[in-house]
């Protein structure tokens, strides 16, 4: 949520010429266009893995939009790649529905878009709270950790699977 609330703002902030904001978001939607040309791949890896790579760059992507945002090149690099991670994220959310219940996969995939637009209202409010008190670059600092948090999520539940799965006293 931060990057589409307050990416813009960051590089204005930081000195970036408006008419070139205006080309990072362009970059953003070409990085989210390029899904396209990636998507044969992705969709031959398994949901959860393809899921903990596309957060693990969108984090990146945050961090380095946060951190250096005066660094216009650096900035267009970060916005393709949150582009790209942000929608094959997506897509890994409704890969990763299918595999879990291919009988309610459009359920699920509705149940998710919501939990996903609700996600960016707590995570735009959340960044609203914070940016004036603490500062754009930790704004972004958190938001980035809660993203890198999020990319962990198919290792955590992957080791409470073998966990339950051993036998205990």
């Amino acid at each position: 949520a931060v990057v589409w609330t307050y990416g813009r703002s960051a590089l204005v902030s930081a000195g970036v010429p408006s008419a070139l904001t205006v080309v990072a978001w362009i970059v953003l939607g070409v990085g989210g266009a390029s899904v396209a040309v990636t998507a044969r791949w992705t969709s031959g890896v398994p949901a959860a893995r393809t899921w903990s790579l596309t957060t693990t760059l969108a984090a990146v992507a945050v961090l380095a939009l946060g951190l250096l945002p005066h660094l216009v090149v650096a900035a267009l690099m970060a916005c393709a790649v949150f582009g790209w991670a942000y929608t094959a994220a997506t897509g890994a959310l409704i890969a990763w529905t299918t595999e879990t219940d291919q009988q309610h996969a459009a359920a699920g995939t509705a149940l998710l878009f919501v939990v996903l637009v609700a996600g960016q209202a707590l995570g735009a409010a959340a960044a609203g709270a914070l940016v004036e008190p603490a500062g754009t670059e930790a704004t972004f600092t958190i938001a980035a950790a809660v993203v890198a948090i999020a990319a962990a999520v198919p290792l955590l539940v992957a080791r409470r699977g073998l966990r339950s799965a051993v036998p205990t006293r």
